[in-house]
């Protein structure tokens, strides 16, 4: 996401999308493989687009809401996860905790689940995506 930003003069408040087959910037400009090759410069060179997916209990959520891809892979590599099967599996009795900016959210995909004990909160509204807005039963 920022090399592609930065190559393209993009600001941090530009979204972008990344699909198979086109990147799309701004929910309305689509860029396939071939003119981002151009914009970088590098005309005829194949550009392949991997697209970023959030994974939950082994199905790709379709998210189309968000503003970009997750920017990261989870678990980390030689991070402090547990990894069973392929997957990172929540401890029984933790939380796993995802801020509102995923790819730029200091939260468990950096620091791991929280326990269920040190949650002081409760979440009473749902704002965003708008057509889930309202209380939260």
């Amino acid at each position: 996401h920022n090399y592609l930003r930065e190559q393209l003069n993009l600001t941090m408040e530009d979204s972008l999308k990344f699909f198979p087959d086109h990147v799309l910037i701004n929910n309305r400009i689509s860029m396939a493989p071939d003119e981002i090759a151009v914009k970088l410069g590098r005309a005829g060179a194949k550009v392949t687009i991997t697209p970023g997916q959030t994974i939950l209990n082994g199905e790709p959520q379709n998210e189309p809401y968000t503003r970009e891809d997750p920017g990261y892979n989870f678990p980390v590599e030689g991070g402090d996860f547990k990894v069973e099967n392929g997957a990172f599996r929540v401890p029984e009795g933790d939380l796993f905790m995802m801020g509102d900016n995923r790819n730029r959210s200091a939260d468990s995909h950096v620091w791991g689940s929280l326990e269920k004990r040190r949650v002081v909160g409760k979440a009473r509204v749902v704002f965003f995506p708008f057509q889930r807005m309202g209380v939260i039963r």
